[in-house]
């Protein structure tokens, strides 16, 4: 009885497996990547393919039947990583699993599921009849069927047109009779019928209105006159004085050219407007002292339909409010600035249009404090169809700096040289065309859409494309914790807390587990006292023991890089440390370094979790810089990579569908990472990795065309691939070497290593593939006349090195010695995993 009760005890001790993220989308056939935990012995992943049958509008969800379910076996298992294939026979929809192990059955999860990350409107957070309304998020389309629709509080609902569609974003049309009121969203992706429908939060319908009034002040009007050299600035402060006390209207600018000597600053409810960027110029003359911001306002202003000129400044249009100098989440805290507008303006800050360079007059412009458009920490920014031209030293300019909740920055055109830093939350930046422009994204950023956007010729500062440079965190280092359901107190030991900002500016961002049980999991803080002890939004779903270390951080995190194209800079994409859940998605590097991202260690602790690099071209790997900024240059990667030291920072990462040209290679170091599906073509490596993670890396369905070492031999003996997979890569390889002297006899020989590999790995397959590889020397040695192989070729198929054991002094002088002798060296020979033996 005894020992019963102590069995029965050891059970109920158990903890059921966890599901913390999955990747998506994914095709038949594909690995599903899972982070999680708790896996327990030999577990099994159980799966039943949702029916597709069309359903008109959403409703109650039934619970999942797992009666009959299949019983998938995992590819991979790893502490907190577990790899599974999507079955091949089943249908390119959802399919809804669940983990179950000896220590019981998880939550049960929808691969390929539509998820909605935000919403976002023409009026940032609502939107209008006749306007628009978009959808961020992954997996939103199949094969072009994707659905939404509005319901109101009676049940109604009302079909959304839908003018685009595509798996990161949907993009619907209002129709102009929509009846004003709140009403809640659904998305459906056009596959899993009833089951397909999910929630994507409520939106308010309301009339469109700009946040300024209809009266018009022209400045004629008030003595401003166009294109006589004179000092317009007196003019142009009463006509706005006279909008300030209207309570706002439309400051005009006819046709025609107005000179200011001072900083203009505009009301609230006010905008600044000329006939036409065109045909209306407003410009400041050069003087000793220039003024501290061409344009400043507060809140609820706009600039439109001007060319806007200066060439000795400092800054140009300022949004000027007192959290101006931070980085912040308006939504979390007080919004003091909202409804910006920057639109159809011409912004040419020209430093050196009467200069030569290397005078003093230039170095003195050149290093004048200041940006081109500064708005921090507002909520619901446009800055839309701008010419935007800046030209002090690039490290001491900004071309702009904008952050807030729902901002817009689109079909803009970037010139110059110098920065731009954009972050915030619900921000969509797209269809701009930079030149000589560094992106920064904030280190406090979420919900980011990145879209066809190009960039090119970035020739100074540090030639990054975009990167994102470290993270905002609380304080240094990680610190453990005791946990209990929603509560928690942090561990400082001796140390006594210090909070960056204080304690109170952390609520609403997150705290994270770094290491130990758990790792991998973010929960939000909803309150903090006496600095210890945390109240967070939900308990863990792995549950965090003495190993756990943990962080509070503002976690960049669901960030969208979709369809971008970069040329010639030193890197296109760069994920900085700090980066959670993001994809980078369709993406084109020309000599421009590729795409790359990395957990590190940075002044603090910033991690890189769930990423997925989906369908990345680099088309040309050389570069007047390598991706690291290298001289001379080094080749283009398509990388995600862990340099958080003794720490694990990196996890649970997926490269799929990429394709590396032309002295471009794959490099995988995240713990649990996978690359599926990629192409490397003409280059010296294929996909390489790190000893750090390199036994939990899976690679399936790579293919090299031209590749001198298709899989470094690290990757080769210690990554987890099919062996037949493995002898593919070796012969592929071995072609690349051999070249026209590649015998006949080989080829049948990737057809039946194809067959192979469709089987589940298991040591016959081993055997098998051993037996093509011996196959293939064979074919070698009898086209070869039965000679030896050479180094090179013994490398590339068999993945062979050797070298003396046991060196010493007397061998080096022996080997220098001019007389013939006979020396007995001892060599270690060393062959890929699965080469032959014999």
């Amino acid at each position: 009885m005894l020992m019963v009760a102590a069995l029965a005890g050891c059970a109920a001790a158990r903890e059921r497996p966890g599901v913390v993220w999955w990747s998506a989308p994914v095709a038949p056939g594909e690995s599903v990547l899972v982070h999680g935990g708790a896996w327990g012995t030999n577990p099994v992943v159980e799966a039943v393919a949702l029916s597709d049958r069309f359903v008109r509008s959403p409703g109650a969800r039934p619970d999942i039947d797992f009666t009959g379910a299949r019983r998938i076996e995992p590819l991979n298992v790893t502490e907190t990583g577990l790899c599974f294939e999507f079955p091949k026979k089943a249908r390119a929809g959802l399919l809804a699993c669940r983990v179950v192990s000896d220590g019981g059955v998880s939550a049960s999860f929808i691969v390929n599921e539509p998820a909605v990350w935000w919403l976002h409107g023409d009026l940032g957070a609502d939107a209008s009849p006749g306007g628009w309304l978009r959808v961020f998020g992954r997996c939103l389309d199949r094969d072009g069927k994707a659905r939404a629709v509005l319901q109101d509080a009676k049940g109604r609902c009302v079909e959304l047109a839908l003018t685009r569609r595509d798996v990161w974003s949907l993009d619907a049309a209002l129709a102009p009779d929509l009846t004003p009121g709140v009403y809640a969203a659904y998305v459906h992706n056009g596959r899993g019928g009833r089951d397909g429908w999910r929630t994507a939060g409520q939106v308010e319908v309301r009339p469109y209105r700009e946040v300024w009034r209809d009266e018009v002040f022209d400045v004629t009007a008030f003595g401003a006159v166009p294109n006589d050299g004179l000092d317009d600035t007196l003019a142009l402060q009463a006509a706005l004085a006279k909008a300030a006390e209207r309570q706002g209207g439309i400051v005009h600018l006819p046709r025609g050219r107005f000179q200011c000597n001072a900083t203009l600053r505009i009301p609230p409810r006010t905008l600044l407007r000329g006939e036409s960027r065109e045909t209306a110029q407003l410009y400041w003359p050069d003087c000793e002292e220039p003024p501290e911001a061409l344009i400043e306002g507060t809140h609820a202003f706009g600039v439109e339909d001007l060319f806007i000129h200066a060439g000795k400044y400092r800054a140009g249009i300022v949004c000027k409010t007192e959290s101006a100098d931070r980085h912040e989440l308006a939504a979390s805290k007080e919004v003091l600035a909202h409804d910006i507008t920057i639109r159809r303006v011409r912004f040419k800050l020209i430093i050196d249009q009467y200069l030569l360079k290397n005078t003093a007059e230039y170095e003195k412009r050149a290093y004048l404090p200041g940006n081109g458009i500064v708005v921090r920490n507002a909520r619901f920014v446009r800055v839309e169809d701008c010419d935007i031209y800046c030209s002090k030293e690039g490290s001491s300019t900004l071309f702009f700096v904008v952050s807030g909740d729902y901002v817009r920055i689109a079909n803009c055109r970037i010139n110059g040289s110098g920065w731009a830093v954009v972050g915030g939350d619900k921000v969509i930046f797209e269809k701009n065309d930079a030149y000589n422009c560094t992106y920064s994204i904030a280190p406090i950023s979420r919900n980011l859409y990145w879209g066809g956007n190009r960039q090119h010729d970035l020739v100074t500062n540090n030639r990054e494309a975009i990167t994102h440079d470290g993270a905002s965190v609380a304080f240094r280092g990680t610190v453990g914790a005791a946990c209990d359901g929603t509560r928690m107190t942090l561990r400082f030991g001796a140390e006594k807390p210090g909070y960056r900002h204080g304690a109170p500016f952390w609520i609403g961002h997150d705290v994270q587990i770094i290491e130990g049980k758990g790792a991998g999991q973010t929960s939000r803080v909803e309150s903090i006292t006496n600095d210890v002890d945390l109240v967070i939004d939900r308990p863990w779903t792995i549950r965090p023991d003495e190993t756990s270390r943990f962080v509070v951080a503002a976690e960049r995190r669901r960030l969208l890089y979709v369809d971008n194209e970069t040329e010639d800079a030193s890197i296109a994409i760069q994920l900085y440390g700090g980066v959670t859940e993001s994809v980078l998605a369709r993406n084109r590097s020309a000599r421009a370094g590729g795409f790359r991202g990395f957990g590190m260690v940075y002044g603090t602790i910033i991690p890189l979790w769930f990423v997925q690099a989906i369908e990345n071209e680099v088309t040309e790997g050389n570069g007047y810089r390598g991706p690291g900024n290298e001289i001379p240059p080094q080749d283009a990667v398509i990388e995600i990579a862990d340099h958080g030291n003794a720490l694990t920072l990196t996890r649970s990462c997926v490269i799929r569908r990429c394709v590396a040209h032309n002295n471009a290679r794959i490099v995988m170091a995240s713990a649990n990472g996978l690359v599926e599906g990629c192409t490397v073509r003409d280059a010296d490596q294929g996909i390489v990795s790190s000893g750090k993670h390199v036994k939990s890396v899976l690679l399936r369905g790579n293919r090299f065309e031209r590749v001198t070492r298709p899989l470094q031999p690290l990757v080769a003996s210690e990554a987890r691939l099919h062996p037949a997979e493995r002898v593919a890569a070796l012969l592929a390889g071995a072609r690349c070497v051999l070249g026209a002297r590649c015998p006949q006899a080989w080829d049948g020989l990737d057809a039946r290593l194809a067959r192979l590999a469709a089987l589940p790995a298991c040591p016959a397959c081993d055997a098998e593939a051993q037996a093509v590889l011996l196959s293939a020397l064979r074919a070698v040695s009898d086209a070869c006349g039965g000679q030896v192989l050479d180094g090179a070729l013994a490398d590339a198929l068999l993945g062979a090195t050797v070298k003396v054991r046991d060196w010493d002094a007397g061998v080096t002088r022996a080997l220098a010695d001019a007389a013939s002798r006979a020396v007995d060296l001892p060599l270690e020979v060393t062959a890929a995993r699965g080469a032959p033996s014999t």
